[in-house]
């Protein structure tokens, strides 16, 4: 039987190999059903992914797996609702399932039919390279877009609707992140300055102290380092620790 474990690379403070959260490369060992041992990186760094290389590594080797019968072919949309419905039971977080969605169904099943492709083996390798190049985004989404790809065509696999993974013959996609930068002064002025808009801006609830509102919010983030989802939830002291001037009308 294979198993995964994680290699630690520094600054990574972990050390054992069966630690799962960190982004350290995934790594797999073990005996196949043949009996061979074998050890080989899984070129990844998510242990999901690590797991599903390792089982179907084994269904691969086995002898006496069952054989697929070829005449019973799965529409492409067949596939990706069973994808969709096992992300949701997988209980995944709103933004990955909802990013799926987006790939899938809103991009890829339209284009399919524009194509003139319903099954899910008419998805070739020179197809996907068609659908990728008719994405408009960035060049760290896209990298991402390609992940999900190659996540969606495993997932086939281990349902025994396709035999290889057509995503993964694609090149992969050169992407580096740049760091964000501060905002210089004067920009962060004029962030400021902004926010003197908003009372003129009529309508909503307590909508005459929403420049306020905002110009306190954007302060309390720059000077106290917190991000948005934290400045949004930090409650509010009408006492000795208030800030003159900022403290929110009751």
């Amino acid at each position: 039987m294979l198993r995964v474990y994680t290699r630690h690379y520094r600054p990574c403070k972990q050390s054992h190999g069966g630690y799962r959260r960190c982004h350290c490369p995934k790594w797999i060992n073990g005996t196949l059903p043949t009996g061979e041992f074998v050890r080989v990186a899984a070129k990844t760094r998510s242990w999901e992914n690590a797991e599903r290389k390792a089982r179907l590594m084994e269904f691969n080797s086995d002898p006496l797996r069952p054989v697929r019968d070829v005449t019973l072919r799965i529409t492409i949309d067949e596939a990706v609702r069973g994808f969709l419905k096992d992300e949701e039971a997988r209980k995944l977080a709103k933004t990955t399932t909802c990013q799926s969605r987006s790939l899938f169904e809103k991009q890829l099943l339209p284009w399919a039919t524009a194509q003139g492709l319903s099954f899910l083996d008419q998805l070739t390798t020179p197809k996907l390279r068609d659908f990728r190049a008719s994405w408009k985004n960035s060049p760290l989404t896209t990298q991402r877009k390609h992940h999900r790809l190659n996540s969606f065509f495993d997932f086939c696999i281990e349902n025994e609707w396709l035999a290889r993974n057509a995503s993964k013959k694609m090149k992969g996609v050169h992407a580096s992140a740049n760091p964000t930068d501060y905002f210089t002064p004067v920009e962060f002025q004029k962030i400021v300055d902004g926010t003197y808009a908003y009372a003129d801006w009529k309508g909503g609830r307590d909508f005459e102290h929403r420049a306020l509102r905002l110009r306190t919010l954007i302060l309390l983030m720059r000077w106290s380092g917190l991000s948005i989802l934290d400045a949004v939830t930090l409650e509010v002291f009408c006492g000795e620790l208030a800030v003159p001037g900022y403290c929110c009308p009751n």
